[in-house]
């Protein structure tokens, strides 16, 4: 059975904060035997590693990570929230991913919930919470989409996704612009070769 990777990312003013959420993944994969199932993933960006103001506070991050068996993925730029999910694809292409945030401690039996649920449905994306500034509107169109299946309302052959931004206003777009660095010679040559 494949690993399904936990990645994680942080910036300076957390690193701290992520050390203890980190540590409490770790310790539930100890509690609930987990450690053949489970990889953890600590994703930083170079940029933000080598800064001099936060050098010793990223070498204590990164020896903690260490400590704890997680390892470490450096990413060349600033993708912001991104880097938890992007660099880690783009390691594990054939492994789920389960990315979660730094910033808050996940309750007891988490973690093995979710890899039960995964079993139980491999082929699903499972959506926890924080995917998107108006969970209400996230849970609506959630609960609509199980609406229209429970109503045979899909057609045969199509998938019906739900899809929310985890950035926000102030950095819409740049998810796309990472990819269109990466991938592309610019947005004329995306834009070119995409088909919208």
């Amino acid at each position: 059975m494949e690993k399904i990777i936990v990645s994680m990312t942080t910036w300076p003013p957390r690193f701290a904060v992520a050390q203890q959420a980190m540590a409490a993944i770790v310790e539930q994969v100890k509690t609930d035997s987990l450690q053949d199932r489970v990889h953890l993933v600590m994703v930083l960006s170079e940029d933000e590693v080598c800064y001099a103001e936060t050098r010793i506070e990223a070498c204590e991050l990164i020896g903690r990570m260490e400590k704890l068996s997680v390892e470490i993925i450096y990413d060349k730029g600033n993708i912001r929230s991104h880097k938890k999910l992007i660099p880690t694809l783009e390691k594990y292409p054939n492994n789920p991913i389960l990315v979660v945030d730094d910033d808050n401690a996940q309750c007891k039996g988490w973690l093995k919930t979710f890899v039960e649920d995964h079993d139980k449905h491999p082929d699903d994306i499972i959506y926890g919470r924080g995917g998107s500034d108006q969970e209400g509107g996230m849970a609506s169109a959630v609960y609509g989409t199980k609406i229209m299946k429970d109503l045979g309302l899909i057609p045969e052959g199509y998938k019906i996704m739900v899809v929310g931004s985890v950035m926000e206003e102030d950095c819409d777009g740049m998810c796309w612009q990472y990819i269109v660095n990466k991938y592309f010679n610019g947005p004329e040559d995306a834009a070119s070769k995409i088909d919208f």
